[in-house]
């Protein structure tokens, strides 16, 4: 029993060793392997990546040849992130493609489980990839000295800058992004986004680096920008060993700028404003951070700001494009400003029109109250044709009421304007009141006076 236990155990450790054989190295080990072991990276490249890629979307038309790229990377920073992809298609004078370039690069490191979810590119498919130096003569042949189109294309410089030390700086370049920023009025600026606007349906998925060249294509396009007036010289670092704090440093401030712009999607743009704020002392100093900072106080109506902070990326962008735009900018920017500043004027001038018409009305009510009033409720004497007092009311209104003479008539008789009203005299209280008040001789007159005009009226 003992000498058949032995030997099962001893076919059991022979099948898990066979076993393992046949399943491989596991995936972490694979990475390493191409890259310690350069002869295996013959083997052809996982489907559907290679040069036998075919482009078929036509681009805008341009003085002389021009070369879309692209590529995919394990992360932001060119410094600490490796490219796993690189696509490029060249375009002649009439905007059709003529020749393509398209491979995936072994990294050497893993692929963070979060970069394989946004382009699909596992370590598996480049476990057998080329390495950066493997690809690097035909890759810069491919390129020659064409001018470089790409879609927020310094990313991409920066990352083939940092691979191929020294081999793009001073490049020419374009970036698709600016002209679409500048051509169309989107809520997106996405690649894909853009992309679908203009009617343009990958056959693949984007992140994808060759259908991502095909997307730039169908934007240029559409929007028919002349590119010869956007190009823009490629600023490459003067030293290839630059220390970690100041690429972390930038990296850091393009983080903080990617978060500002969707806060300022959302239109949080306070919030993004303290972002751009944060990116700009990392020393983030691009265009597109100060293009967002003029879109957010364009929104918000800052138009002091604006032209504050195009004035500061013109200092610190010079370039022929971007001067260009941000002095676009600036200028309506300072129209703007102006007219409002008008608007506030007059509405000024209206608002201290009112304000002293205002005073001048107040004025003439404090002159009306200083003024004696007249009792609005005037006592009315009934009388008969000798002046003698038959009743005496507190108003005309009561008056009428009683007597059942109208208010119109015994206003006219107390006024002097008529003789009799409903076969009586009438008169005021106020002015018998005054009357008794007077010397006696004028009193004694004023009533002879009185019954001689009542005498005279009945014929006496």
């Amino acid at each position: 029993m003992g000498i058949l236990f032995i030997l099962a155990i001893v076919c059991f450790v022979l099948y898990i060793t066979v076993y393992s054989r046949q399943k491989g190295p596991v995936q972490d080990q694979t990475y390493v392997s191409s890259c310690a072991h350069p002869q295996q990276s013959s083997a052809p490249l996982c489907p559907p990546h290679g040069n036998d890629r075919i482009a078929t979307v036509r681009s805008s038309p341009h003085s002389t040849n021009y070369v879309i790229l692209d590529t995919e990377t394990t992360g932001l920073s060119p410094y600490t992130d490796r490219i796993i992809q690189i696509s490029a298609i060249r375009y002649n004078e009439l905007g059709k493609p003529v020749a393509s370039f398209d491979t995936l690069l072994n990294p050497c490191c893993p692929i963070p489980p979060h970069i394989t979810q946004i382009n699909g590119i596992t370590n598996q498919m480049v476990a057998f990839a080329p390495c950066a130096d493997q690809i690097r003569d035909g890759f810069l042949s491919f390129l020659g000295d064409d001018l470089i189109v790409g879609y927020n294309v310094t990313f991409d410089l920066r990352f083939l800058n940092q691979t191929f030390p020294g081999f793009f700086s001073g490049r020419c370049y374009v970036d698709a992004l600016f002209l679409v920023r500048k051509s169309l009025l989107l809520p997106s600026y996405k690649l894909e986004h853009v992309a679908s606007e203009v009617g343009f349906s990958p056959d693949g998925a984007f992140h994808d680096s060759f259908t991502d060249c095909e997307a730039v294509a169908a934007i240029l396009r559409h929007i028919e920008v002349e590119l010869s007036s956007r190009i823009s010289i490629f600023d490459a670092p003067t030293s290839h060993s630059q220390p970690r704090s100041i690429p972390d440093t930038w990296e850091q401030g393009f983080a903080f700028w990617r978060q500002g712009e969707e806060l300022r999607k959302d239109g949080r743009f306070e919030d993004a404003i303290q972002l751009y704020d944060r990116a700009r002392r990392c020393g983030y100093i691009e265009p597109v951070l100060y293009e967002s900072y003029a879109m957010v106080y364009r929104r918000e109506g800052k138009f002091e700001e604006e032209i504050a902070i195009l004035e500061e990326g013109l200092r610190k962008c010079p370039s022929g494009a971007v001067r260009n735009s941000f002095l676009e900018r600036k200028t309506e920017a300072q129209d703007r400003l102006t007219a409002r500043l008008k608007r506030e004027e007059a509405l000024r001038a209206k608002e201290e029109e009112r304000s002293r018409k205002a005073e001048a009305r107040r004025l003439k009510r404090e002159l009306e109250a200083a003024k004696p009033k007249q009792p609005s409720r005037r006592p009315v004497l009934q009388c008969d044709d000798d002046g003698t007092i038959l009743h005496e009311f507190p108003s005309l209104a009561d008056a009428s009421r009683q007597t059942g003479v109208s208010t119109k008539c015994i206003r006219d008789c107390a006024s002097g304007r008529q003789r009799h009203a409903g076969g009586y005299c009438w008169r005021y209280l106020d002015v018998t009141t005054t009357g008794q008040q007077e010397s006696n001789s004028d009193a004694e007159g004023d009533t002879e006076e009185f019954l001689r005009l009542l005498h005279t009226d009945s014929g006496v």
